[in-house]
């Protein structure tokens, strides 16, 4: 069909100037993704978008009517186009105004003003978040966006030495020694997050960035301490945390290259007041 409609449209235009006796030119295009044909009472215009071997091929041809005299324009891959008539507009340059993306990122946890008893281990504490979708909007075709995305964010808190999370019937969580004789593995904090990135984003060709806040909110907090007592095995586990439902952070990525870094700030404490030790949190690691 594609095939059939270049070359009446290239007929056309042929015909339209044979009363100059001017020779006419041949441009065959094979396969091309569009063709579009616009004809009025003294203007023709063809464009071509997209061949066999180049999905960026253009070529353009104006046939105007000047004084009883066929004029003929031709390009062929311009940067700009001249292609306005009736209902038809200049096509748009620059990068699509809209799109949905998805990520995935592995990373590190860390607190800030917390107990001095409570030495979480960033490197030992991890956090994995998946945003299953982004949407992004550039209102001016370019490398500048605003994006919101969803997605979840499972975290670990984990401390190492001596000290360890308890909770008792009530929930409330405390920091607390080991019974003597007890030989520690880990003690760690896990939460789950509904989160709500909203961003701006600037791309350009090696170099990008976004920054925004970003709203979690929480749907699980568990503890779990493993340890040995007595040559035996002993895990203590505790669900159902009273963790604060909705905290505001901060989030921002770096990219270098195809190489983006991420890093997250929670200024407010992840348990209610009365219900655990009170400390900011952080976190950092790589988009993948």
């Amino acid at each position: 069909m594609k095939t059939t409609l270049l070359a009446l449209a290239l007929a056309v235009s042929g015909q339209a100037m044979a009363d100059n006796r001017v020779e006419n030119d041949t441009v065959v295009v094979r396969n091309p993704r569009k063709v579009t044909v616009v004809t009025g009472d003294s203007l023709q215009s063809i464009l071509i978008e997209g061949s066999d071997d180049n999905p960026n091929y253009r070529y353009s041809n104006r046939i105007e009517l000047v004084d009883s005299n066929y004029v003929s324009t031709s390009a062929i891959n311009r940067d700009t186009w001249d292609f306005t008539f009736g209902f038809f507009k200049k096509k748009r340059k620059g990068r699509p105004q809209s799109d949905i993306t998805s990520d995935f990122a592995l990373g590190f946890c860390g607190v800030m003003d917390a107990p001095e008893q409570m030495d979480v281990k960033p490197f030992k504490s991890w956090e994995i978040w998946w945003l299953f979708g982004t949407y992004h909007y550039r209102p001016w075709h370019n490398g500048h966006a605003f994006s919101v995305g969803m997605g979840f964010d499972w975290r670990n808190y984990r401390m190492v030495d001596n000290y360890r999370f308890a909770a008792d019937d009530d929930k409330v969580v405390t920091l607390e020694k080991y019974a003597d004789g007890a030989k520690p593995r880990f003690s760690r904090v896990h939460t789950f997050d509904l989160v709500v990135p909203l961003r701006y984003e600037y791309m350009g060709k090696h170099f990008g960035f976004s920054l925004g806040p970003v709203l979690n909110l929480n749907t699980k907090g568990s503890l779990k301490t493993r340890y040995r007592m007595d040559g035996a095995k002993r895990k203590d586990t505790t669900n159902d945390l009273k963790t604060k439902l909705a905290t505001i952070g901060m989030m921002g990525t770096v990219t270098v290259y195809h190489t983006t870094v991420y890093f997250k700030y929670r200024p407010s404490s992840l348990f209610r007041k009365g219900y655990g030790p009170q400390f900011k949190t952080f976190s950092f690691g790589i988009v993948l």
